[in-house]
């Protein structure tokens, strides 16, 4: 199981950043995303060191393994919570890791440290809480201005085509405390204000209580189709992009598929689109020592 370094005492102190590490399989997700993030990171080949930013870094996990593979380059990691960016910030220096870590809303902030960025990428549900039911296009565009010529906009998003609904849960975790918490989240698309509503809720049951309490951070996001992205990724100098439905390269299908894996290059200095068919994304990876 993936365990990752934390300071001294704070599992204790911070029993959300506990659940957030047991209840997530960080083997299975790794073994998946790293391989597809390096394989950005190659295409930047033979341009010498690399300026690299994670939006919504959260605890910094993806940025740590990255970092160990690759300590000529320079990694970067924002997040709008305090909490797990002061967590990823301990996580890189303890370890020595070439990763600066910056709290902040990504659309607020003006100075980023080492803008331009060969690449700039976002995991899971990053970019979509980003740009939440607000413009979208104004996204896009704070992204297109942090890129260097020629960078590339690695994401992930929810197929907004066909849209998820219903409920997923984590496993149960029994804490340091002897709390027992899981979580989940449940999909609620509204189709009429174009907006994808999501409740995560955590399920806690003190030591000795029957039951377990819960509770709901509501967030939403606007639905917006593949084909809108597409078009405002090339009104912003993102010439070429890519698509995939996982990180198997799977073909990404705007009717059946469940998330777009997307590449997105700057400045290619041709008009094009690509269905993905010229790169694959999947490879190995081995994780090191934590």
């Amino acid at each position: 199981m993936w365990r990752a370094r934390a300071a001294p005492g704070w599992m204790e102190m911070d029993p959300d950043l506990e659940l957030y590490l047991a209840a997530i399989d960080w083997d299975d997700r790794l073994r998946q995303e790293i391989p597809a993030i390096d394989r950005v990171i190659e295409l930047q080949r033979g341009k010498g060191q690399l300026c690299i930013l994670d939006v919504g870094c959260g605890h910094g996990i993806h940025l740590h393994a990255l970092a160990r593979m690759h300590p000529c380059h320079v990694f970067d990691g924002i997040d709008v919570d305090a909490a797990r960016a002061a967590h990823a910030r301990t996580m890189a220096r303890d370890a020595g890791l070439p990763v600066t870590i910056v709290e902040g809303d990504f659309m607020e902030r003006a100075a980023f440290p080492h803008a331009p960025y060969d690449i700039i990428y976002a995991i899971g549900n990053s970019i979509a809480l980003v740009w939440g039911c607000g413009n979208v296009d104004a996204v896009i565009e704070k992204v297109a201005s942090l890129l260097a010529p020629g960078g590339y906009f690695f994401f992930q998003i929810q197929n907004n085509d066909h849209p998820r609904t219903g409920m997923t849960t984590s496993r149960v975790v029994t804490l340091a405390s002897g709390e027992e918490r899981f979580t989940a989240k449940r999909y609620e698309p509204d189709h009429d204000l174009h907006a994808m509503r999501v409740d995560f809720i955590t399920f806690t049951r003190h030591p000795g209580a029957p039951r377990f309490d819960a509770s709901v951070t509501p967030y939403s996001w606007h639905l917006i189709s593949w084909n809108e992205i597409t078009r405002l990724l090339k009104a912003h100098e993102f010439t070429r992009v890519d698509a995939w439905a996982d990180y198997a390269s799977t073909p990404f299908d705007p009717a059946s598929s469940t998330d777009v894996i997307a590449l997105a290059k700057k400045n290619l200095g041709e008009s094009m689109l690509s269905d993905g068919k010229g790169m694959r994304l999947a490879g190995r990876w081995t994780r090191g020592e934590p």
